[in-house]
């Protein structure tokens, strides 16, 4: 489980009712609303290092990232990921009236759109910052997959091949997926486990 702890490095909320202290100003991912800003949130710090200038200037100059926010930034994402481990443990969503493994049919899906969606931008618009090139930002999407999710290294360089117009998901940072509601797998009496869809994102 999840520490209610190592979720405040992230200003994320453990997503049981009963943590969440002050709701005006918490985000409740046990609700269909919560859970998709929560990954909006949380996908866009993850990825937010290959579009930040800063990464590539040279090493040895002083506009690089520096170390403290490098930290910060890497424990963000291990709070992030451990959220998303532990939620698709306890929680399943419901698509088509089947239940889906969150981590296969949505967390992966949506970092994937994301990080498809911010370098075919930067195709379109080359000039909207010229510290990096189209080619420098692709690159580094796919180190960061290789490292970070490599199962969807494959899938990620398949979609990037693809001209923006086959990619609808582009046009909009909302989820682009199925509808889905959120539903706690502990209390699903009426789920034998056959009608369960592990799904594949790559």
């Amino acid at each position: 489980m999840v520490s209610l702890s190592s979720i405040d490095i992230l200003g994320l909320p453990s997503y049981r009712s009963s943590d969440i202290i002050d709701e005006a100003h918490r985000i409740d991912p046990t609700t269909t609303e919560g859970l998709l800003n929560l990954v909006a949130l949380g996908n866009l710090l993850e990825i937010c290092w290959i579009y930040d200038p800063r990464t590539y200037v040279p090493k040895n100059s002083k506009k690089t990232v520096p170390a403290i926010e490098i930290a910060q930034r890497s424990a963000i994402r291990r709070a992030y990921h451990d959220f998303q481990q532990s939620f698709a443990e306890r929680q399943h969503l419901k698509m088509d009236g089947k239940l889906v493994d969150p981590m296969t049919m949505f967390f992966k899906v949506s970092i994937l759109h994301l990080t498809v969606s911010i370098c075919k931008y930067k195709e379109i618009e080359p000039e909207a910052n010229r510290a990096f090139s189209p080619e420098q930002l692709r690159s580094n999407a796919i180190s960061h997959f290789y490292m970070r999710h490599p199962s969807l290294v494959k899938l990620l360089k398949q979609e990037l091949a693809k001209p923006v117009e086959l990619l609808p998901y582009c046009t909009t940072f909302d989820w682009w997926g199925p509808n889905f509601e959120v539903v706690d797998a502990r209390l699903d009496c009426d789920n034998d486990g056959h009608d369960f869809v592990a799904g594949s994102s790559a």
